[in-house]
């Protein structure tokens, strides 16, 4: 990889010492290519002081490439460098969230207020029409909110039971189950009455 040639050539062709910027970008590199392994290994080669940020740069890359281990493995340093910082604790959980371990974040979520931490507000925009319409992931203000969980309810109802034509009774199609799953403890966590007046779990 050329990255390597150009990382080596700083000292062995510039007489240059690498700076904790230098070892910064090179893991970047491996992170960012998926060598997540190479990276790990780099980093304990650092000779300087190895900062928060350099974890961070792995976490991000496992998240790119959905590696949930090293992700864990990196995650525990990482709170322990920056036990309050709050884009840590999102970025995992964002990673539980895709291997739909909802327990976890849920667990994050708790570390959080246990620290006195908010989960960072974010808000999302879609225009219909001449409208543009407003949500945010903290507030549930908008005035047609109860229509749009109704027609989100409906259509998660539709993704069942349509389902794929790749769907056989020994080839289930996962992507469309976890797709609903998704959606499911979306539904729960953000309008639990909302199920309990539809009735029993979709699962």
């Amino acid at each position: 990889m050329d990255g390597w040639k150009y990382f080596d050539s700083i000292k062995t062709d510039y007489n240059i010492n690498p700076t904790i910027e230098h070892y910064s970008c090179m893991v970047d590199l491996l992170g960012k290519v998926g060598f997540l392994d190479e990276a790990l290994d780099f980093i304990h080669t650092v000779p300087q002081k190895v900062d928060a940020s350099i974890s961070g740069v792995v976490l991000a890359a496992c998240k790119l490439h959905k590696d949930i281990k090293i992700a864990e493995i990196v995650a525990r340093n990482l709170l322990r460098l920056e036990p309050y910082n709050s884009a840590n604790y999102v970025l995992m959980m964002n990673i539980y969230s895709t291997f739909d371990i909802w327990g976890d974040v849920e667990r994050l979520k708790e570390s959080m207020t246990g620290l006195g931490m908010k989960i960072p507000n974010v808000w999302s925009w879609i225009q219909v029409k001449q409208t543009i319409h407003v949500f945010s992931t903290e507030r549930k203000s908008h005035p047609k909110e109860g229509e749009i969980y109704f027609e989100l309810y409906q259509l998660i109802s539709e993704i069942k039971k349509v389902g794929s034509p790749l769907d056989t009774p020994s080839k289930p199609n996962y992507e469309v189950l976890n797709l609903v799953r998704k959606y499911e403890a979306l539904l729960e966590n953000i309008h639990p009455w909302f199920l309990k007046k539809h009735g029993d779990k979709w699962v």
